[in-house]
């Protein structure tokens, strides 16, 4: 399958991006789980604060209303503390169940144990006469003694929740640096990775585009002996390196053929020059030759001139010779015309003709020799124009 650079660079940063969104959403996941776990403990915590802290109140409350009563003696006063301490044993029982730890839900029975004997000195203390003093002081100290007892038990069981909010808090906190730490050696992790991924993804980009350029290069110094450049590139860079082993692969044979012609030509070029030389030695015997031939045109050329006038003296003869044999047959005519004249003008007559004959083909001979001869002179002359 074919992966373009651009669809590397896609999955490289694609991987990355997922590494540091998968990290941010489970990062952000504990976080808010720790936000939304110290908001619930907190929650809690603060109600059952809340809660103490009404008992407390509760407590000192219904105490304050007793002494009233005692004080003044007025029924009213005494009904709010019934109401208040009805109150009191309520948020008590409440507290029993919201309370998780032991020693929290110990003290708060210890309350309610301190509150019912609380309610039995009260009680005999409001039976006792009031001139009984000694007795009703004791009671009355003890009853102060139980109150203050209550108060300071609810007063150890908020410290104690405070203490465990500090202490919870110091946990999650804990906890925040400890998912912080998880979440830096991730992110460390995811950075690794990421440039674990960049440097593949760089070299198997960078690698082919390296062995193409050395390969340019070495083409561009005129070395095309270079070898074969193989990458295992599934993209445009392993087209490219294949393009170029295709391009130095031609520009070899191409090259080749170039050599291979030019030794040709430089073989043709010699035989040239040894044909020009050749040439050179032929025109310098042709100019040998020309100038010997034209040496004898210009002596055939005085020797025709003296033919021509042999043969202008020949055709004069000749026409002489063709005249006499004209008037030799005008005479051979009137000879017959004549021949009954006597058989001795026709014996005469028969001799010249016979004299004429052979003066006849010996013009003849001669004619047809110089006929030859000037065949002859018109070849030489033809040379010797073409050499011209």
């Amino acid at each position: 399958m074919k992966i373009t650079v651009l669809k590397k660079l896609y999955l490289g940063f694609s991987i990355v991006i997922l590494l540091v969104l998968g990290t941010g959403l489970i990062g952000l996941y504990q976080m808010n789980k720790i936000a939304n776990d110290y908001h619930n403990m907190i929650n809690q915590r603060v109600e059952k604060i809340n809660k103490v802290n009404d008992l407390l109140d509760y407590a000192n409350e219904k105490h304050a209303l007793l002494l009233a009563y005692l004080s003044l003696d007025d029924p009213e006063y005494f009904t709010k503390h019934k109401e208040m301490n009805a109150m009191f044993e309520a948020k008590a029982e409440e507290l029993k169940h919201i309370l998780k730890i032991q020693k929290h839900l110990d003290l708060i029975n210890e309350i309610l144990e301190i509150n019912k004997t609380y309610i039995d000195d009260k009680l005999m203390l409001i039976a006792l006469p009031k001139n009984q003093k000694v007795e009703r002081d004791a009671l009355l100290t003890k009853i102060h003694e139980a109150n203050n007892l209550i108060v300071e038990k609810s007063t150890l069981i908020v410290k104690e929740q405070n203490e465990l909010i500090n202490k919870e808090s110091t946990a999650l906190l804990e906890e925040t640096h400890s998912i912080m730490n998880v979440i830096i050696v991730i992110l460390s992790v995811i950075v690794v990775v990421a440039a674990t991924i960049a440097y593949f993804i760089s070299r198997n980009i960078s690698k082919p585009v390296q062995i193409a350029s050395r390969a340019l290069e070495s083409v561009a110094d005129g070395d095309l002996t270079i070898e074969k450049m193989n990458v295992k590139n599934k993209d445009e860079l392993g087209d490219m390196v294949m393009a170029l082993n295709n391009m130095t692969g031609n520009l070899h044979s191409v090259v080749g053929e170039v050599v291979d012609f030019s030794s040709h030509v430089a073989s043709q070029s010699l035989q040239l020059m040894a044909s020009a030389e050749q040439s050179a030695e032929a025109s310098k015997v042709l100019a040998n030759i020309a100038q010997d031939t034209e040496d004898g045109a210009k002596t055939q050329l005085a020797s025709v001139y003296d033919v021509n006038g042999q043969i202008q003296e020949m055709n004069a003869e000749i026409s002489n010779i063709s005249q006499s044999t004209d008037d030799m047959l005008l005479a051979t005519k009137n000879a017959a015309l004549q021949a009954n004249i006597g058989a001795k003008s026709l014996k005469t007559i028969v001799d010249q003709m016979q004299k004429i004959g052979r003066s006849v083909n010996g013009t003849t001979k001669m004619i047809m020799e110089l006929g030859e001869l000037s065949k002859e002179i018109s070849k030489v002359t033809t040379i010797y124009y073409e050499c011209i």
